[in-house]
């Protein structure tokens, strides 16, 4: 490193600063074509292998590179077109586009670091218009709106570059979440619509509620003041005597007892035609329950017995209670009167047993009946017939 202080281009080196100027317009056109054809090259390959490769963040990456050689490159160029360019503004420059210092070897320290400084807070300054201008832009605007300003500046960039299908895709992504937001608005609607008809309908029925009630109170209220006389004229009102009044109420209570005695009277005949009645029908009932007592003995013979006997045990037990039999004498009576009883029924059960035989012999005589006829029908002598069947029957007669 050189330890002189005289001025020159120099990168720990001496260069001669000579047609600097025309070497700096050379470098700025050489970027600049290299920039175009750098952007050029990526677009195409972009459009060519779009359907094989994602290069999305690759092109954003290259957009990256791009842009901030672009405004490097027009912050030098801005700066040559200075008439009255200082070698500090071109040592300010070339340091941003190339990291190259045009001062001598005992500064240069102190000249980078106040150039430095100086990119520092423009970029802050650059930083801080962009905030600004960005919160200004947003002021008013909700985040749908602001997201769909974004997607169309997103958009129209992409179809400036070329890039298609990430413009497709991006405008169907805005398309598809514009429409959940209109589906999700119609939902809110709807269900808005259909609470404000809830309610309409719950207030209809609270007021018709309440309307109820109030004509009812009105009703009840009308009723009382009828009850009460509230709603008629007062007689004293009108000009009546005290007297006169007495008299009038002497009357209505005069009325009212003979109206009650009427009522009274009524109710004692509709009480004595009841009372009529209710002895008719049980006189008939007794009638009817001794009708059929006496047809039930006049058919059962075994009844009538069975009854009698059963009267007899009773009135013998009352006798006995009453202390007119002694316990001896009524153990007899017991005793006489249950074997009667028994013989009784074992009468009943002969007789029974003795029709049951009779029918079954009925039976099979009416099964033979059958035969005699058909012999009867088929031309055979009456003797005949008698010879074949007569043994069945003489035989059905000895069972019976």
């Amino acid at each position: 490193m050189l330890d002189d202080d005289s001025s020159g281009l120099g990168v720990d080196f001496t260069i001669n600063p000579a047609e600097s100027f025309e070497q700096m317009a050379k470098l700025l056109a050489l970027m600049s074509s290299a920039e175009g054809k750098i952007l050029a090259s990526a677009t195409k390959i972009e459009g060519s292998t779009s359907y094989m490769v994602k290069l999305d963040g690759p092109a954003a990456s290259v957009k990256q590179f791009a842009t901030t050689a672009t405004r490097e490159m027009n912050t030098v160029r801005s700066a040559l077109d200075g008439a009255g360019l200082s070698v500090e503004a071109l040592a300010r420059v070339a340091s941003q586009a190339a990291g190259i210092t045009i001062v001598g070897p005992a500064t240069s320290r102190d000249a980078m670091n106040a150039t430095r400084e100086i990119n520092r807070t423009e970029k802050e300054i650059e930083r801080l218009i962009f905030t600004m201008d960005r919160e200004a832009a947003a002021v008013g605007k909700t985040r749908e709106q602001l997201r769909d300003q974004r997607v169309e500046t997103l958009a129209l960039t992409a179809a400036e570059h070329g890039l298609g299908e990430a413009n497709d895709r991006l405008l169907a992504s805005a398309r598809n979440l514009q429409a959940v937001r209109d589906a999700q608005a119609q939902d809110r609607d709807a269900a808005a619509t259909a609470a404000e008809v809830v309610a309409a309908r719950e207030r209809a029925s609270a007021e018709a509620s309440v309307n109820a009630q109030l004509l009812e109170q009105s009703r009840l209220e009308a009723a009382l003041r009828r009850t009460n006389g509230a709603d008629r004229p007062r007689a004293t009102d009108a000009g009546a005597s005290f007297s006169a009044l007495s008299v009038k109420f002497a009357e209505d209570e005069a009325r009212a007892a003979r109206a009650a005695a009427s009522e009274i009277k009524q109710l004692g005949d509709e009480h004595e035609r009841l009372v009529a009645l209710v002895r008719g029908s049980q006189a008939a009932q007794e009638a009817d329950a001794i009708a059929a007592e006496r047809l039930r003995a006049s058919t059962d013979p075994l009844y009538s017995a069975t009854k009698r006997l059963n009267a007899e045990i009773a009135e013998s037990t009352r006798l006995y209670h009453a202390g007119a039999t002694a316990p001896g004498e009524y153990a007899r009576q017991q005793d006489v009167l249950n074997e009667r009883l028994r013989e009784s029924a074992i009468a009943h059960e002969g007789a029974a047993g003795s029709m049951r035989k009779s029918g079954g012999a009925l039976k099979n005589i009416a099964v033979q009946l059958p035969d005699i006829t058909q012999g009867l029908l088929t031309g055979q002598k009456p003797m005949q017939v008698l010879i074949q069947q007569g043994a069945q029957i003489f035989q059905v007669a000895q069972m019976a």
